[in-house]
């Protein structure tokens, strides 16, 4: 399955301006997907309206079955932004430990870039 296609069908929401889907550990797939949602100024959803029209859109099993909304995306250049008119997307689903950790993802200062040591 891929990012981009969760990611277009969340960002098809009205009440959307950004989005990233991630990977998280589940105990009964081994894996599941997680959405971090930035609404739209002044527009209010519900995780349960997210995950429905994800499910109207796509197959089932392809919906996050989690939405955490933030004041804004946690991981650039992947998350797809209403202001962005060309946001670059990798195509892969990241682990919420590339949220925190900062790595630099694939493609986006070059496929299999290691950014510096900091020192």
């Amino acid at each position: 399955m891929s990012s981009i296609e969760v990611e277009d069908a969340i960002f098809s929401h009205p009440a959307v301006a950004e989005v990233a889907v991630i990977g998280v550990p589940d105990e009964k797939r081994g894996e599941t997907i997680k959405a971090v949602v930035v609404l739209a100024e002044g527009a209010t959803a519900a995780e349960a309206d997210i995950i429905a029209h994800c499910k109207q859109r796509m197959a089932g099993y392809k919906a996050p079955t989690s939405v955490e909304f933030r004041a804004a995306t946690p991981v650039r250049p992947p998350a797809r932004s209403r202001s962005s008119s060309s946001a670059s997307r990798t195509g892969q689903a990241w682990t919420e430990s590339h949220m925190t950790t900062g790595l630099t993802p694939p493609g986006a200062a070059g496929i299999g870039v290691v950014p510096p040591l900091i020192q």
